[in-house]
């Protein structure tokens, strides 16, 4: 049984592959401010409506969804949480959300994304020389091209426990 049928049968023959929502115990909402709200319900939109209809495909074949990065640069998604003068300098909690509602979805899609903003662009912000930061962080925060990372430890081989 594939991801799709699987799920299907998990939420009763439903279509969604993601469950719209569940009761609200903490009364999340209240919590935030009307801005943080906005953002929230943008993300959930947009994860709804370029990643989940197709990612499947992608989840079943192995694959990379390129499809996913001309919608993601036009969402602004990555810019946001760039530090100025290269996006806007979203805080945790903007991150925390966009978390949130795109692990609803689909955590491969969660994990690039989150990806190109924490391990690339952060890492760049923090360490990177101006050349480098100028260089790449704003081509990554438009999705113009896609940041890699990579560890290695001189004496100790690659454990990175």
């Amino acid at each position: 049984m594939n991801r799709i049928a699987i799920l299907q049968n998990h939420l009763g023959g439903q279509k969604k592959i993601y469950i719209d929502s569940a009761y609200d115990y903490l009364c999340f909402d209240d919590l935030l401010t009307p801005e943080q709200i906005a953002f929230r319900k943008s993300v959930r939109e947009f994860a709804e409506r370029e990643i989940a209809p197709r990612i499947n495909e992608h989840y079943e074949k192995a694959a990379f969804p390129e499809y996913m990065l001309g919608p993601l640069r036009e969402s602004g998604l990555i810019r946001k949480f760039a530090e100025k003068p290269y996006g806007e300098g979203a805080d945790i909690v903007m991150l925390s959300l966009m978390v949130m509602e795109l692990a609803r979805v689909d955590a491969s899609a969660l994990t690039f994304i989150s990806g190109q903003i924490t391990l690339i662009n952060k890492t760049l912000e923090l360490f990177g020389s101006e050349e480098q930061k100028k260089r790449y962080i704003d081509k990554i925060s438009r999705s113009e091209i896609i940041g890699g990372w990579a560890l290695t430890e001189s004496k100790v081989g690659s454990d990175a426990s």
